[in-house]
């Protein structure tokens, strides 16, 4: 593409781009599924239109260094894109998709302002050998402080016209300035399940009780629960795999060691504080284990039962409340267990409460 910038359009663009402060810009690499010298020139035209209204570009490395840190800050939607901004002290983030046709490409660019924590996009279809000033145009009207606005924009409507002149106050008369009207404040972001922590272990104790014995079972069908679990979330998916090693501690003897996978994708309190709330289901499956025991008879002979082992598959639902951070307590209601054994399945529903960290 060729660069020629008419002196006619080169004044226009002075005039609209003149409000425009030098404020710190995070430029984030264009998007759109374009071959990569595409690309690259977008980029090259939207660093040169900033770079000639007065702004100051974050370095390429530092931005990469900020999402490495942080996966979550490379998106695209509003909440990312101010939470980038806020870590690299930036004023505007800004990005942009083009899309390539014969002789022009549809360019949308978005724009976050993080002191009035404003999001904007604008799109044209751009000409191919006029992309640098028409990509400079839309920059100027959406790199200010006072945005969009609500009226035309200039290249939907032709050259901009000359303001009117200001009507001549009286000698005596003083007008006083306008009340500045304050900021209004940036939308809190929120962040995804587990708070970008994705490793978790925890411990804790539960009730069980069986609604259907295998045949000759005796005693009381109530037992406590012990058990340990760990587990890591897939990036901000809600998607968490497990493993938990679990037992009876008081009532019938049983054993288990289970691995499984719960979607935490259901915020209820779902805010950038240290705290959230989310829930729901959980499935695991694995080892189920009845050990064997001793005991004397009356007749002095000592009676003996061997130890079985068998698969089990369980579900619940899952309550998870992450406060400062790290901490985090979670809750299986309605636990359904179900293991076959030789003398006829058992099947339990309970419940368990365990707390852990995160990290």
């Amino acid at each position: 593409m060729r660069f020629r910038l008419p002196t006619g359009i080169a004044c226009a663009l002075w005039l609209v781009a003149a409000p425009a402060l030098a404020d710190k810009v995070v430029l984030l690499p264009p998007t759109g599924g374009n071959a990569p010298q595409d690309d690259a020139k977008a980029l090259l035209d939207l660093s040169n239109g900033m770079t000639s209204l007065g702004h100051t570009l974050v370095a390429d490395s530092e931005v990469k260094a900020a999402i490495a840190a942080d996966p979550t800050l490379g998106g695209h939607t509003p909440d990312a894109l101010h939470a980038l901004g806020q870590k690299l002290g930036a004023d505007w983030v800004v990005y942009a998709t083009d899309t390539p046709a014969v002789s022009t490409e549809r360019v949308e660019i978005g724009a976050s302002y993080l002191s009035a924590g404003r999001f904007q996009l604008v799109g044209r279809e751009v000409n191919l050998d006029k992309s640098a000033d028409e990509i400079r145009e839309m920059l100027a009207v959406l790199l200010r402080p006072e945005g969009v606005g609500t009226g035309a924009l200039p290249w939907e409507t032709g050259p901009a016209k000359p303001p009117p002149k200001p009507k001549e106050q009286p000698p005596n008369k003083v007008t006083p300035p306008p009340k500045p009207k304050a900021p209004e404040p940036p939308p809190k972001p929120s962040e995804p399940y587990g708070g970008g922590h994705w490793g978790f272990i925890a411990a804790g104790l539960g009730v069980d009780g069986l609604v259907k014995r295998p045949s000759g079972a005796k005693g009381s069908a109530a037992s406590m629960v012990g058990l340990i679990r760990g587990g890591v979330a897939i990036a901000d998916t809600g998607i968490e795999p497990y493993a938990q090693l679990g037992g009876h501690l008081a009532g019938a003897s049983a054993l288990w060691f289970e691995g499984g996978v719960r979607w935490m994708g259901i915020p209820i309190l779902h805010e950038r504080d240290g705290v959230g709330l989310h829930l729901g289901p959980s499935f695991h499956g694995g080892v189920f284990v009845v050990p064997g025991h001793t005991a004397s008879g009356p007749d002095g002979r000592t009676y003996s039962t061997p130890s079985q082992t068998t698969g089990t598959l369980a579900g619940a639902v899952d309550v998870a409340l992450r406060f400062a951070h790290r901490v985090q307590l979670d809750a299986q209601l309605g636990e359904v267990r179900w293991a076959p054994l030789p003398q006829g399945s058992s099947v339990s529903v309970g419940a368990n409460v365990t707390g852990g960290v995160r990290f």
